[in-house]
C-alpha cells in the first residue's frame, strides 16, 4: 500500500512524501480446484485457484502478480495458462478435456514460489457409442450420444471418424448437434465394398467394417 509521511521539528517541516510499501518475495502456496462433474465432455469448466499468497512476513502479494498454471496430461498433452492475483489470489478456468485423461497441475510464480502438484482424473462422459452405416445411401449416423445422466451431449461434442479402404484413408472431425453426428460418404468410391470406419468420441471407440468384396 501507500504511506504518507512528513517530518516536523519546531516550526520547521518537510514536504509530504508518499512511500510505496510492497510485500517481500512470495512464499509457496496451495493450489485448489473446483468442478461439478469429473467427466471429459469438453465443455464443463474446471476452476483452478490459489490460496492467498503471502510473503514470509504475512503480507499479501501485490495485485497483478502473475501466476502460471501448467497442466500435464497422461496423453502427453500440455496446457499453459496464467492469471493475475487480486487480493492475493489468482484463478483460471479450463474446459474439460474431450476424452479420459489424468491431469497433473502445478502453479508457479516464476523464480519465487510454487504450489504442490495436484491430480485430476477425467472419465468418459458417455457409456455407449451407437453408430450405424447405410451402405445404400453411404450415410454414417453416430448417436444419439447421451451422458451418464441420460441427457443428450452438448452441441459441439467432438466425433472423430476415420474411413479406410484399399486406396484411401480419410479423417473427419464432426461436432454433434442434438446428440447426433451425420456424415455423408457418398462422394467416395466404395464400389469394392472393402472398408472400415473407426469412430471415436469422449474416449469410447467402435469399428464398423465390411471385409467382403462386392
Amino acid at each position: 500500500g501507500k504511506v504518507l509521511a512528513h517530518i516536523t521539528h519546531g516550526e520547521s517541516g518537510s514536504t509530504q512524501r508518499s512511500i510505496n510499501v510492497v510485500a517481500s518475495d512470495p512464499e509457496n502456496f496451495k493450489l485448489n480446484h473446483e468442478r461439478i462433474f469429473p467427466y471429459a465432455n469438453s465443455t464443463e469448466p474446471v476452476r483452478l485457484f490459489t490460496s492467498t499468497i503471502r510473503d514470509r512476513y504475512g503480507n499479501i502479494v501485490a495485485d497483478g502478480t502473475l501466476v502460471e498454471f501448467i497442466v500435464n496430461g497422461s496423453d502427453n498433452s500440455k496446457i499453459v495458462t496464467s492469471g493475475m492475483t487480486i487480493n492475493g489470489m489468482a484463478e483460471v478456468e479450463l474446459p474439460a478435456p474431450i476424452k479420459p485423461v489424468k491431469w497433473k497441475i502445478q502453479a508457479f510464480i516464476t523464480a519465487f514460489s510454487y504450489s504442490k502438484v495436484i491430480q485430476l482424473y477425467w472419465s468418459s462422459a458417455i457409456e455407449q457409442l451407437p453408430a450405424s452405416y447405410n451402405e445404400d445411401s453411404k450415410i454414417l449416423i453416430v448417436g444419439p450420444l447421451k451422458s451418464r445422466f441420460n441427457n443428450l451431449m452438448p452441441d459441439g461434442t467432438v466425433v472423430n471418424v476415420t474411413y479406410k479402404d484399399q486406396t484411401d484413408t480419410l479423417e473427419y472431425f464432426i461436432g454433434a448437434r442434438s446428440g447426433m453426428a451425420i456424415i455423408d460418404l457418398s462422394n467416395h468410391d466404395m464400389q469394392s465394398g472393402l472398408y472400415s470406419l473407426n469412430i471415436e468420441s469422449c474416449g469410447l471407440e467402435i469399428k464398423l467394417e465390411n471385409n467382403q468384396s462386392k
